[in-house]
């Protein structure tokens, strides 16, 4: 793989920023580089905020510029930071807190429960649960205890977020993969998972099999269950491919930390289940992510599947045009083909005015390939029908931007 300078140039100075308090290069090259940067540009500091925000790594972002000591960051910026980095440690204690108490509930009743993503990564990858912001708590339970396990929960002060009625909860045990529950009293969110996805996004692992791998541990102060790495982190990673596109740096920054943690990984193991499917080249690209933007070194055996994959760039030039736009936007043609450029996501390098003549096909295919909201849109229907959900991704995009997708494009 084409080696790269240490933090991409050719971004504003504002994502070079984030980027490289993010990162995980050595402190003697981040540190600097940050100094070097705050000091020397014209920081929009509410843009930067808002990214961050956006990115959900507003404590990753004031951490490294306390350590960095960078220069011209205002006492009121530093203060504003700080106080978000106060209100994530608090939140997160108050996210643990809770998912102890639901732990020991589904204990009492003999209902084995899986923690993953949120606080448990936070915890693992980052040794410090204020430097990881939690969204909500994911907890894996097995088919036949999803009735008890969701009336356990109702009792302890939640509310489903979306009331499903009888006759359909059938159907949505089939075909979904989670309910929803929120206190209303402390915003907590929880969702118990009876499967990774929803079936008609990921079928290809039956839920009994991740629970023949299952061992039991103690957390927290209780007691839980949990996979091997190549086990877990692939349904981590699977989760954050297929449903979120890769569209927040958090998620990129776990795929970094991953790779600096465990170094012992059996890749081929977390591979298996998905090798040759369109489901690899989805996880592939937040490898590729974790080594262009934040300077993850990459085992040889995700090196080779990178290299083995022509278009895989083509789809990580568009996650990166995505990390930077509120909403998560779709980037322009010109914005993917400097993104291609800069960062050598070319899989077939040609000049720059061959590659913007003639890779305008393989941007229409990157932004048209059909996405989370798309498939699910069509998990009703028969499996002969899914094929219609290549239509409805250009039709969703043209009702959503109307023609500012066309002048974007």
């Amino acid at each position: 793989m084409n080696p790269l300078p240490p933090f991409p140039r050719h971004l504003s100075p504002e994502a070079q920023v984030l980027l490289a308090s993010v990162g995980v290069q050595n402190e003697t090259e981040r540190y600097p580089f940050i100094r070097q940067i705050t000091g020397q540009s014209s920081i929009d500091w509410d843009f930067l905020m808002d990214a961050a925000e956006h990115n959900r790594v507003v404590p990753l972002l004031y951490s490294s510029l306390e350590k960095a000591r960078a220069q011209d960051v205002s006492q009121g910026w530093m203060e504003r930071l700080r106080d978000s980095c106060r209100y994530t440690l608090a939140w997160n204690l108050l996210m643990t807190q809770e998912l102890v108490t639901i732990l020991r509930l589904l204990d009492r009743e003999s209902i084995p429960a899986l923690p993953y993503k949120g606080l448990l990564l936070a915890d693992s990858l980052y040794r410090d649960v204020s430097l990881r912001q939690v969204w909500d708590l994911d907890i894996l339970i097995q088919n036949q205890d999803v009735d008890r396990a969701k009336q356990l929960v109702l009792n302890s002060g939640y509310q489903l977020n979306r009331e499903v009625s009888p006759d359909a909860e059938m159907k949505f045990l089939e075909e979904d993969c989670e309910y929803t529950f929120v206190n209303s009293d402390t915003g907590v969110a929880v969702e118990l998972h009876w499967r990774v996805l929803p079936r008609v996004i990921w079928n290809k692992v039956h839920p009994d099999s991740i629970w023949e791998k299952a061992t039991r541990i103690s957390v927290w102060g209780t007691t839980a269950f949990t996979l091997p790495p190549e086990e877990l982190y692939l349904i981590v990673f699977l989760h954050d491919a297929l449903k979120h596109h890769w569209t927040e740096l958090k998620q990129v920054s776990d795929v970094a930390r991953v790779l600096e943690v465990h170094p012992e990984m059996n890749w081929e193991r977390f591979f298996e289940p998905i090798s040759q499917t369109r489901f690899e080249r989805s996880v592939l690209v937040g490898f590729l992510l974790a080594h262009v933007l934040l300077g993850a070194c990459l085992p040889e055996a995700i090196e080779s599947r990178i290299e083995s994959d022509p278009v895989i760039g083509d789809f990580t030039a568009l996650a990166v045009g995505r990390l930077f736009r509120p909403g998560f936007g779709l980037p322009s043609f010109s914005e993917w083909t400097n993104h291609v450029e800069a960062l050598s996501l070319d899989r077939n390098p040609s000049s720059s005015a061959a590659m913007r003549t003639y890779s305008f096909p393989r941007y229409l295919r990157a932004v048209m390939t059909p996405e989370f909201r798309d498939r699910y849109a069509l998990s009703t229907v028969s499996p002969k029908l899914l094929f219609l959900q290549h239509l409805f991704r250009p039709a969703r995009l043209l009702r959503q931007h109307g023609f500012r997708l066309l002048n974007r494009i």
